[in-house]
């Protein structure tokens, strides 16, 4: 029983260590969700605030992001949801992309703009496959930032 315990003790002090970061800076992220092939997908995106290097809780207002997300054009995706009315997620079949051994080949562009009373410029964006990263870069509000890889088989 004891051992049982102090497992369960190790356990909740790492999961608290683990998600403690996250809470106490109040950052906050945009996440679409999609499904390629049946391998659920999310594109994620935030702003940066330039004087502490963070979002902040109640920014989400503040932005709008257009995604285009393209695939090849024998794949099967679709957008499952968005968080906020302000994020639109475009798919564009394309026949320059394929589906290889490895997955499927996809490009995602972000563009995010400020609507009103911006804090940040610093653009960060995230695509991930299975809860796993596959794909990460960054630039600033207005640009085109793409990201290109493959959404590994399930």
């Amino acid at each position: 029983m004891k051992g049982t315990t102090t497992a369960l003790l190790v356990i909740l002090v790492l999961t608290t260590l683990l998600l403690a970061p996250s809470t106490a800076s109040a950052d906050w992220f945009w996440n679409a969700q999609l499904k390629v092939e049946g391998t659920p997908v999310q594109l994620k995106w935030k702003v940066n605030n330039n004087d502490a290097g963070k979002a902040l809780l109640g920014d989400e207002d503040r932005y709008r992001a257009d995604i285009r997300f393209s695939h090849p054009k024998e794949a099967n995706v679709m957008v499952v949801s968005t968080t906020t009315p302000n994020e639109k997620v475009q798919l564009n079949p394309s026949a320059a992309l394929s589906i290889t051994t490895q997955g499927v080949q996809f490009k995602a562009t972000f563009r995010v703009v400020d609507l009103k009373e911006a804090v940040g410029d610093e653009v960060l964006v995230w695509v991930y496959a299975n809860g796993k990263l596959v794909a990460s870069g960054s630039g600033h509000l207005k640009d085109d930032i793409v990201l290109s890889g493959v959404i590994p088989k399930s």
